[in-house]
């Protein structure tokens, strides 16, 4: 746990007030009191007392200097004033958290059921409603309302990624296996890769199920999140292909320029989709899972919906594009909460084709 600092005491602001009034400065203050010039400067601007803010009632109570207003400046910092307005605001500060107004409560409630986090709630709130100012809330406050006692009847936790209060650590699993032949290094990949800059790189991955009979192949575009899933007969490299190549196929070149894989044996033919579609392949080092991150978020959403030891055999062609569907139209925070399906067509349009995703029908066939 970090160090606490404790709050100005009535005398350290006692003690503000005659510095100031002598003419010493913020740090000369800071320095007599032993505490950050900093400190000192939010306390002034949060402490500073203005006759006109305050009403004839109090007049009796105010600062005998003030009353004329002929030899003291206003607004000015007065330490008993700042004392007061400090309490204040430590009695707001403890205020349940709660969400006001039904309609944001029922948006909150809506999307968390759409499987949004708290953040996107939070994020896409300006876009939907931009003109209206109830329609707002933190991320922060979303969850503390999530785990508060008074919504414990939703259980909207169970709608979070991860279902639980506290998130917990795990070490990830090492699999011995032999690397893709001839495979190009995620070193050589271009600069406009790397930094998401240029359009057209993708990462992809297999996700597992509960027999080798049946696979998920995912392919994700760098720069804008946009997810392409398909089923695949198995954890063949020929498999991993004919999957590539049906959603790389019908786009444009330029939105298909390389893809960034692991070191699994399904990713063997990764020259032959080089050859068929010009579709460079770059590996990841070995255990080295967030050099593709996006990828690895991509295969989490989706482990949402089906989770591990799940029987991929039993998943219907439909059920998979619409939870692919369902992902690409959720906003997210990197894409300044638009979508990444409104972001992938954007970049079709800009490359001047006609908007066409990449092909999804899911493959079940050797």
């Amino acid at each position: 746990m970090g160090q606490r600092y404790p709050h100005l005491s009535a005398g350290e602001r006692l003690v503000i007030e005659k510095l100031g009034s002598e003419g010493a400065s913020i740090r000369a203050a800071a320095r007599f009191l032993g505490r950050s010039p900093s400190t000192i400067s939010r306390e002034v601007r949060r402490g500073v007392f203005s006759a006109a803010a305050v009403g004839t009632v109090y007049k009796p109570y105010r600062d005998p200097r003030l009353r004329s207003g002929s030899n003291i400046p206003d607004p000015v910092y007065i330490g008993s004033w700042a004392h007061h307005k400090a309490a204040e605001r430590a009695r707001r500060s403890h205020q349940p958290i709660r969400l006001r107004g039904d309609r944001l409560v029922s948006y909150a409630c809506d999307k968390l059921r759409q499987g949004w986090t708290p953040q996107l709630i939070a994020g896409r709130l300006p876009i939907d409603y931009p003109e209206d100012a109830a329609m707002r809330v933190c991320a922060e406050t979303l969850y503390a309302w999530i785990y508060s006692d008074s919504q414990k009847h939703r259980r909207l936790a169970d709608y979070l990624p991860r279902a639980r209060r506290k998130r917990r650590k795990t070490d990830g699993r090492r699999v011995n296996r032999s690397t893709p032949a001839g495979r190009v290094p995620i070193t050589a990949r271009p600069r406009g890769a790397d930094d998401r800059a240029e359009f057209g790189h993708w990462e992809g991955d297999t996700i597992l199920g509960a027999t080798s009979a049946a696979a998920i192949r995912t392919e994700i575009e760098r720069k804008t999140r946009y997810l392409a899933a398909r089923l695949t007969p198995g954890t063949t490299s020929q498999g991993a292909l004919d999957a590539q190549l049906a959603m790389f196929a019908r786009l444009p070149p330029a939105a298909r320029v390389s893809t960034t894989c692991d070191n699994g044996p399904e990713h063997a033919k990764w020259a032959d989709l080089k050859r068929r579609l010009g579709v460079q392949t770059y590996f990841a080092a070995p255990y080295h899972s967030w050099e593709r991150g996006s990828n690895e978020r991509a295969n989490g959403l989706i482990r949402r919906y089906w989770p591990k030891r799940t029987n991929f055999e039993h998943i219907a062609d439909q059920d998979l594009q619409d939870a692919v569907d369902e992902i690409n139209n959720r906003p997210m925070a990197v894409l300044g909460y638009h979508t990444p399906a409104e972001a992938f067509q954007a970049e079709l349009q800009r490359l001047g084709s006609t908007p066409t995703a990449p092909d999804q029908e899911c493959c079940t066939s050797n």
